[in-house]
């Protein structure tokens, strides 16, 4: 997280949702901060960052952005706070690292029908993360399993899916 102000420098330029498509763009305004969140076209000054490195909007304290660096310093992610929710969003141009080796994702990818909704979701990678695309709605970027076998949502870790194996491992939904 970047904590101190560097100069707003490092911290312009383009960001892509995980969540969804589109661009988010950093830039200077009136000596502050800003970032458009399209499609919004609005262009939204920040406050300096907060202990935790959130930078508040100007208009409002409900919404908030906050930076994340690479072990070379880079900044390499943005992440948007919004009602309970921390959305990601890759600066263009990077490639974040693997959690899980590619070839251990593929036995996850496809698509699944819900049983709770007439709906077919896609799992798939993005951003070398397993991914769940609810169609007309969101994409997931999922964190690895945790004990119980859980890949939680990135969005919010209240949610997330489980897959059901057989016992000789293959994904059956």
């Amino acid at each position: 997280v970047v904590t101190t102000d560097d100069g707003f420098g490092p911290l312009v330029g383009k960001y892509l949702p995980t969540h969804r498509p589109g661009e988010f763009t950093v830039s200077e305004q009136n000596g502050r901060l800003a970032v458009e969140l399209a499609p919004n076209p609005t262009v939204f000054e920040l406050q300096p960052p907060d202990d935790e490195g959130k930078r508040y909007f100007l208009v409002s304290d409900q919404m908030a952005v906050s930076f994340e660096r690479d072990e070379a310093g880079d900044v390499v992610v943005m992440k948007v706070y919004q009602s309970g929710r921390e959305f990601e969003s890759v600066r263009s141009g990077v490639e974040l690292p693997s959690e899980i080796a590619a070839d251990q994702l593929s036995r996850y990818l496809g698509t699944y029908r819900s049983e709770t909704s007439d709906t077919t979701l896609e799992a798939f990678i993005q951003n070398n993360r397993l991914a769940i695309n609810v169609p007309g709605r969101v994409i997931y970027e999922l964190h690895p399993p945790n004990e119980e076998g859980l890949w939680a949502f990135r969005i919010d870790s209240e949610g997330g899916v489980k897959f059901n194996e057989t016992e000789g491992g293959r994904v059956i939904s």
